[in-house]
């Protein structure tokens, strides 16, 4: 999902990051090591900590709020509509190749929910994101005619009633995606009100160890009582989370990097990408079954998560591209029809 025609390459090298955040946080939880993420050895510390979904989500959300707040119109019929076919496109062909050439049963019920994905919030990241994304115009009311000092008191309270019950608690009394998404648009809007630490190394490696610190605090906690799920201090709202994101965020926007064709090119198709690999049927076809790392250990371990997260990031992003150049003609056609048929059309 892009906010604009010229792509500046910092962001998109932060969207390229979020999204390898998401697939390595796959490789994590849906992987056949996860039963060892609570374990405070070397392998239980490295699948705890590559749980780095939540933070790319947030990400992606800050950016999402970084450009519509500033757009002059933040919301586009033609863009959602060709954003809900995307997703309709692979929901549907994804089922239908599982289905007709690997023989697998969905059943009746899952398959009318693939046809309707966003109905059914097949992706709920997505169905979240084009309802924030039809409010854009609405939140930036807020965000555009606040003071400074207005906005943080906003954000103060997002933390407060929000972030920090689950932060402290492990529970949210407000839990919902759409409130974790509507907090990160409004930190997204206003982040040049934030003050963060300045952009070194040492800050890097500051932001790493704390997250891993993190990670093995959970895993205490969740040892020691299961009231904790192990992972609340990564979750989506969590203050860690969104801290972390939108210091990145803020790093980002400030960083000086060219336009790279190579960037912005992997960029363009995270989308894409994540709607491949997430799929809720290719989902243990790829991490239980093809990409099993159930006997590999230590830097095996390692070694073997970067290779399969760039393969699935790679390989992803080049099905998104034949995805693209089926989905332009199919919308020509479709645009084509329409004129024909003299109705009133929305250019696609």
């Amino acid at each position: 999902m892009t906010e604009g025609k010229i792509r500046k390459s910092n962001f998109e090298l932060l969207r390229i990051i979020a999204m390898l955040m998401i697939v390595t946080s796959h490789y994590c939880v849906h992987g056949n090591q996860f039963s060892n993420a609570f374990n405070i050895n070397f392998d239980g510390i490295f699948i705890h900590s590559g749980i780095l979904g939540n933070l790319g989500v947030d990400i992606f959300f800050m950016i999402s709020g970084y450009f519509l707040s500033k757009s002059q119109k933040p919301f586009k019929l033609h863009k959602a509509l060709s954003l809900i076919f995307q997703v309709w496109l692979y929901s549907t062909s994804i089922a239908l190749f599982l289905t007709l050439v690997f023989k697998l049963d969905i059943g009746k019920a899952n398959l009318i929910k693939a046809l309707f994905p966003t109905t059914f919030y097949e992706y709920s990241f997505f169905t979240v994101y084009l309802l924030i994304y039809a409010l854009s115009p609405f939140l930036n009311l807020v965000i555009n005619n606040i003071s400074k000092k207005e906005y943080l008191i906003l954000i103060a309270v997002f933390l407060l009633f929000v972030s920090l019950p689950e932060t402290l608690l492990g529970r949210m009394y407000l839990d919902s995606y759409f409130i974790d998404g509507i907090t990160c648009y409004f930190i997204g809007g206003g982040i040049e009100h934030l003050t963060f630490s300045s952009r070194k190394w040492g800050n890097f490696l500051v932001i790493a160890v704390s997250w891993i610190a993190l990670g093995i605090v959970d895993s205490f906690l969740h040892n020691m009582s299961s009231q904790f799920d192990g992972i609340h201090f990564y979750s989506r709202i969590a203050i860690p989370t969104l801290l972390i994101a939108a210091t990145l965020l803020s790093w980002f926007e400030s960083a000086n990097i060219k336009q790279n064709k190579c960037i912005n090119f992997f960029a363009k198709h995270t989308f894409g990408i994540f709607l491949i690999h997430d799929n809720n049927y290719v989902r243990d076809l790829l991490w239980k079954r093809l990409l099993d790392n159930s006997n590999y250990h230590g830097l095996i371990l390692v070694l073997d998560c970067l290779i399969c997260v760039v393969s699935v990031f790679v390989c992803c992003a080049l099905l998104d591209v034949i995805r693209s150049l089926v989905q332009d003609e199919l919308e020509k056609l479709i645009t084509w029809v329409y004129r024909k048929l003299r109705l009133p059309i929305i250019e696609l």
